[in-house]
């Protein structure tokens, strides 16, 4: 970043007999402030970075502080000064390389914003310019694009208290349309000063505007990924089939690929990837004692299904994470179960497959809800003679495979209720 640069400063000059000026021993008021309306705009060809430079200004009046009373003004005061500085806005877009563990994607992908202070210079004449950035990625999953944002903002320091002078603030960072992506080869790809690999790569684009000043800027983050291969790598493959089968420890899905590897052979491998498929209670089954009446049944029941994301992927897979809750709500407590599925996709590069999967549906709860009680009312619970009662509430969910199997699995939830005698 350019660092920023004093144009004008008007002073009234010392004389021989005057003490060194120290800004402490003023105080300072704004006069006016602002930034020029003309900004230059330098962006190259490609959209990889712009830059924007302007000149912001304050006039400020300043009077000296009594010794005793930091606040207290005096009658003497100097004339306006006016204070120039030239501040500038880089936004790079071109991000360089980014290594890959592969080259699955999540659908939505997730925007994280920071915030960091790089360096403060001291441009003179008691003015301070802060150089600092927006640091602003999309988190794909697999791999994380960085954009950096810069920005510049001048303080003057002259006298008391110090005064930010006005700048250009990034105010949005919007994604435009989808990212275009294009394989580039296998390159050796230098990640360091002493680490060169070879990569299988492909180039990522993703349009994005900038919004600073009222003012929209389009670019182009440009990045190459990388993943790095080694041994027989992979240089063509064509899908050959899938499946979804039920072992002793649970189910798997299966995708077998033709691939040709970097020693001219050929051959159809076949990957095996275990499948989570299941309820968890995340409801609380601990003893409660309600108020003095028997008050248990069903206000209504509700399933939801969450936000789908990608889990961490490794090789030539990932898997998308399927949530979904479903609640039964009763007067005084609520049931609660939390269904997981995950869905493998096979991404080598060349060959993309979504595999087959299991889905949750048609959850509900089944049948009356079983109460069971002695009807005696000698138990004790917190200090208080109760009723004990044992309830017994059936859960059914209903899971289809995507090669169209089904099965159903039944859970019970059940609850110790103490209803006080008196």
């Amino acid at each position: 970043m350019v660092l920023g640069t004093v144009l004008t400063f008007v002073f009234t000059a010392c004389s021989e007999n005057d003490e060194p000026y120290n800004p402490d021993n003023y105080q300072i008021q704004v006069l006016g402030e602002g930034v020029d309306s003309d900004i230059d705009v330098k962006t190259d060809n490609a959209g990889n970075s712009t830059i924007l430079t302007y000149t912001s200004w304050i006039e400020v009046s300043k009077s000296e502080r009594s010794q005793t009373e930091v606040a207290a003004t005096r009658s003497s005061m100097y004339g306006g000064e006016v204070i120039n500085i030239e501040l500038s806005n880089t936004f790079y877009f071109n991000v360089g390389v980014v290594g890959v563990q592969n080259f699955e994607m999540r659908k939505k992908p997730l925007i994280n914003i920071d915030y960091v202070k790089i360096v403060e210079n001291d441009v003179g004449n008691y003015t301070t310019v802060t150089d600092s950035a927006v640091i602003w990625s999309v988190d794909y999953g697999g791999f994380i694009i960085p954009c950096h944002l810069e920005y510049q903002v001048a303080s003057y320091k002259g006298g008391y208290p110090a005064v930010t002078m006005p700048y250009h603030k990034i105010q949005a960072v919007n994604v435009l349309g989808e990212p275009v992506i294009k394989d580039l080869g296998y390159q050796n790809i230098k990640f360091d000063s002493k680490t060169i690999s070879l990569c299988f790569t492909k180039e990522f684009r993703l349009s994005v505007s900038v919004s600073c000043n009222n003012t929209t800027y389009a670019g182009n983050i440009v990045v190459t990924l990388c993943k790095p291969v080694s041994g027989d790598y992979i240089t063509a493959s064509r899908f050959v089939s899938d499946g979804l089968r039920k072992e002793h420890d649970g189910y798997y899905s299966s995708i077998t690929v033709n691939q040709t590897l970097s020693n001219d052979s050929n051959l159809d491998k076949t990957y095996d990837e275990y499948l989570i498929v299941g309820a968890e209670r995340i409801s609380d089954d601990s003893p409660m004692r309600t108020s003095n009446k028997l008050n248990i049944s069903i206000m209504d029941a509700e399933y939801v299904a969450k936000d789908t994301v990608l889990g961490v992927g490794s090789d030539y897979f990932s898997s998308y994470v399927h949530e979904s809750v479903f609640t039964v709500r009763f007067v005084d407590f609520d049931v609660v179960y939390k269904f997981t599925t995950t869905a493998p996709v096979y991404n080598d590069g060349f060959t993309r497959h979504e595999m087959p999967w299991i889905k949750v549906k048609n959850v509900k709860h089944k049948g009356d809800l079983v109460i069971e009680t002695d009807n005696k009312p000698d138990h004790e619970f917190g200090g208080v003679k109760c009723y004990r009662y044992e309830i017994a509430l059936t859960i059914e969910a209903e899971y289809e495979g995507t090669d169209h199997s089904s099965f159903k699995e039944e859970m019970v939830y059940t609850r110790v209720i103490f209803v006080p005698a008196g």
